[in-house]
């Protein structure tokens, strides 16, 4: 792997021409029977995943003194066998008692458990535990989301947008963009790369054009690279070449700056510390 950074700029030089001479490049090439045009870019640049985020941070956690009499025993419940019988998953500890467990000790319904636990103070993952899938609870501030959080919200986006399913590959590569991304910005860069694949792919063939002279920071070997073109949004591709997903995302947040929320300044500052 190449120690050398790539600048933060370099996207921005993408010009006009450079856009429409890759355009017909990766025309030419394709196919001539059945023709699929590019998708039509939305320009659509999404925020709102940072800003839902951004809210959970700022919630107090609630304390067992504020809750019911069930909830306080439930919380205890969590609390105690987290402890005792600690389940390590998504850099978290749970609690090692299944949903029906915790249901009978409290003297409640499982649905109740489910209800329970669907907010403040509790967070939850469904998780396959030794071949059994469960459902993992935990005591957690409700901004402590794990990589594989963001990943989930990231699926809805894929499902929604794409209306396909993700295999499990490709929901461990979801994880890793989460993981290479600060907190709550990977869901928004996701969806405003699918909404815009034209423009992300435009991106990727300059990474290409660099990587077959020189390799990059994932590959150091030029022959490794050829120029392709990913008609519909694809999880794999955007995974190999998050570092452009990202870039692509700033220049477009630094387009809204000052048309919009101070949320766009934010977000900007936060990508470029990065």
């Amino acid at each position: 792997m190449s120690d050398e950074q790539v600048s933060k700029n370099w996207l921005a030089n993408i010009t006009t021409k450079l856009k429409i001479e890759y355009k017909a490049e990766i025309l030419e090439g394709a196919p001539p029977t059945p023709f699929v045009p590019p998708p039509i870019d939305s320009g659509y640049v999404s925020i709102s995943g940072f800003q839902e985020y951004s809210k959970l941070k700022k919630q107090v956690l609630v304390q067992p003194n504020d809750m019911t009499a069930n909830g306080r025993k439930l919380y205890h419940e969590v609390s105690k066998w987290t402890k005792k019988k600690p389940i390590h998953q998504e850099g978290r500890v749970w609690a090692g008692k299944t949903v029906a467990e915790l249901a009978l000790a409290v003297g409640i319904s499982t649905k109740q458990v489910h209800r329970y636990t669907g907010k403040n103070p509790f967070r939850h993952a469904t998780k396959r535990i030794e071949g059994v899938k469960m459902k993992l609870l935990r005591i957690g501030e409700p901004g402590d989301l794990t990589n594989e959080d963001f990943a989930r919200m990231m699926v809805k986006i894929w499902r929604k947008k794409t209306d396909r399913m993700e295999t499990s590959k490709e929901f461990g590569l979801l994880v890793g963009m989460a993981k290479d991304t600060p907190s709550g910005l990977a869901p928004d860069i996701f969806c405003t790369v699918i909404e815009n694949w034209s423009g992300f792919m435009a991106g990727v063939h300059l990474a290409i054009s660099s990587g077959m002279s020189f390799g990059d920071e994932f590959d150091t070997n030029p022959n490794n690279f050829e120029k392709k073109f990913f008609h519909h949004p694809s999880i794999s591709v955007t995974r190999r070449f998050w570092p452009v997903a990202k870039e692509h995302y700033l220049i477009a947040v630094q387009g809204k700056i000052g048309k919009g929320p101070n949320v766009y300044t934010q977000i900007s500052s936060i990508l470029l510390s990065k």
